[in-house]
């Protein structure tokens, strides 16, 4: 696992790894629970299933090492809560999920924002300092305060 996240307000969270998928948990969904040693400070464990899995969400036709070849390095819920971003280690890019829309076998990304691309307001992203595009993959997304405004 890469990263966590969880809906603001709620029992939902999201996980990416390695593996180039993204799960989408809820705590509610109980698969069992059984009892734990009387050594362990917690009574009970529970154990729960993802409700949804995102298959290689962002997988690339290059030539990468298995361990890099999809890998989803960091996701975050946006303030409107049904949206999700995700960030690739080997495409270098950024994408919008909307969790409302999603079909479990061929899940579409709501936008995709590439190495280059321009901002709404003219402002280049993922761009060096010497204005070539960024060859490397996304290590981190956050939101800023307000929830409003992704991080790259």
């Amino acid at each position: 696992v890469k990263a966590v996240d969880c809906k603001s307000n709620s029992r939902v969270f999201a996980t990416c790894s390695r593996d180039g998928n993204v799960l989408l948990w809820d705590i509610r969904q109980h698969l069992s629970s059984s009892s734990s040693s009387s050594s362990s400070s917690y009574p009970t464990t529970h154990q729960i299933t993802p409700f949804m899995v995102m298959m290689n969400v962002h997988s690339i036709s290059r030539h990468y090492s298995a361990s890099s070849k999809h890998s989803v390095t960091s996701l975050a819920f946006l303030k409107a809560e049904n949206i999700l971003a995700t960030g690739g280690a080997a495409d270098g890019k950024v994408k919008l999920w909307d969790l409302r829309f999603l079909n479990k076998r061929s899940p579409k990304a709501l936008l995709v924002l590439e190495p280059g691309d321009d901002g709404e307001k003219g402002g280049e992203i993922w761009r060096n300092k010497n204005g070539t595009k960024r060859n490397s993959g996304i290590s981190s997304l956050s939101t800023d305060s307000t929830g409003t405004r992704l991080l790259v």
